[in-house]
């Protein structure tokens, strides 16, 4: 995957089934001036709790960088999507908050005074 010509890379953070994959990090890090985005796919309707949303960020930027991490979430919040149309908005929009808490929390604990 690193020898692709791409200013960034993307992969799953949420997904139990991927959970795992972080570890490959402890071995390999990102070209200079690469970044890695962690996304957090909403492919089922759980809320993360914030407090685990800022572990996996730190624990990743502990590895790679602060500098090369960037957390992110995949918009699929619109009515026509198959998954969100099932999903009640309330969930959805608690799902947003949790993530953006918990990359609250992991800034307050990488980029401290």
């Amino acid at each position: 995957m690193l020898k692709i010509n791409a200013g960034a890379f993307v992969f799953e953070a949420a997904n139990v089934r991927h959970e795992h994959e972080w570890t490959v990090w402890q071995d390999v890090k990102p070209p200079e001036g690469r970044y890695l985005f962690r996304a957090w796919l909403p492919t089922r309707p759980t809320i993360e709790h914030p407090d685990l949303v800022a572990q996996r960020i730190v624990r990743l930027a502990k590895l790679v960088g602060r500098e090369n991490v960037l957390a992110r979430h995949r918009l699929w919040l619109f009515p026509k999507r198959r998954f969100t149309a099932k999903v009640h908005s309330s969930i959805q929009w608690a799902k947003l908050r949790g993530i953006v808490q918990g990359a609250e929390l992991a800034s307050k604990a990488l980029w401290r005074p």
